[in-house]
């Protein structure tokens, strides 16, 4: 799941709803660069819209230049979806690639006031 891309769909400005419904679903289950491996039944099931509606839904997006879709090539033969939120939606706040915190800086966890033994003292 990405939350850097549901957050680029949520920001999008799309309709009518079954579009956005459709690419939140891909989204959700897109890597972070966007790229989802999911059949059509799946969409149509997390959805809860008709197959004929995901058809159209996602050719409108495909049309929108929102999502690509290479067909066959995932595993099991399942399609390559790959979602293009546009640039004027604001980005994501992404997490720093590596967080290092010098040992000590930080107090110890406290404990929950119902725990057996007492938290040590510093």
């Amino acid at each position: 799941m990405s939350n850097v891309m549901m957050t680029a769909v949520f920001n999008l400005d799309v309709t009518p709803a079954a579009l956005k419904l459709v690419l939140l679903s891909i989204a959700d289950r897109a890597n972070e660069d966007g790229t989802c491996w999911c059949g059509k039944r799946d969409i149509t099931k997390r959805t809860s819209l008709d197959a004929r509606t995901v058809d159209r839904a996602v050719s409108a997006l495909r049309q929108k230049g929102l999502l690509t879709v290479e067909v066959g090539t995932g595993l099991h033969g399942t399609n390559t979806y790959k979602v293009h939120p546009r640039q004027d939606a604001p980005p994501a706040p992404r997490p720093p690639a590596s967080c290092t915190i010098p040992p000590g800086t930080l107090p110890s966890t406290p404990r929950h006031p119902d725990a057996l033994t007492p938290a040590p003292r510093p």
